[in-house]
């Protein structure tokens, strides 16, 4: 995820908070450079910034295209 969107600028913030919630403790977050780590982009299929993929037992269990809002994260 790049710094550089609007929508990009508010996703860490709300997830940094949803990490610290007890229900999800367990969870592991990986953010990743759109620019910068291009290789890691192409292999996650990740074409827009503001892409958010959740992984479960190493499957895609869903995916999140520029949602900023805490309800859709």
């Amino acid at each position: 995820m790049r710094i550089g969107t609007r929508h990009a600028k508010r996703k860490p913030p709300i997830i940094e908070k949803l990490l610290k919630q007890d229900s999800y403790r367990h969870i592991n977050a990986l953010r990743v450079d759109f620019d910068g780590q291009k290789q890691v982009v192409k292999t996650f299929n990740a074409d827009r910034q503001s892409t958010l993929i959740m992984f479960k037992g190493g499957r895609e269990m869903g995916r999140s295209l520029g949602d900023t809002s805490k309800q859709g994260i």
